[in-house]
């Protein structure tokens, strides 16, 4: 029973973990469009430079994410949270705190 459990659950975490890494690897490309369009501006500068660094760093994420099996993920939460208790403690107070502002405004929207 124990076994069946944790392999459906590290299913669902890989099949959400993939979906995320679309949506990031998404947001990198906006970035690079975004750092493309500076260029095209004559604006290739420092900003540009940094974004297309952001898109890097969001590509690397999405692959991670979506080639991670469940255990790997569990593991480096696991790993960033012993080696860095205070980030993942704020990253999560944050992540809750967005999470319910994004609850609160489609209940809003839709009149609940």
């Amino acid at each position: 029973m124990y076994e069946s459990t944790q392999r459906l659950l590290n299913a669902e975490l890989e099949r959400g973990a993939s979906a995320v890494g679309r949506t990031v690897r998404g947001g990198a490309a906006r970035l690079r469009s975004i750092s493309d369009e500076l260029r095209e501006k004559d604006l290739d500068g420092p900003a540009a430079t940094a974004i297309d660094r952001g898109a890097d760093a969001l590509d690397e994420i999405a692959t991670y994410l979506q080639t991670a099996g469940g255990t790997e993920l569990i593991e480096g939460v696991r790993r960033f949270g012993s080696e860095r208790p205070w980030t993942l403690l704020t990253g999560s107070l944050l992540l809750g705190f967005t999470g319910s502002r994004v609850v609160k405004a489609a209940g809003a929207r839709y009149g609940a």
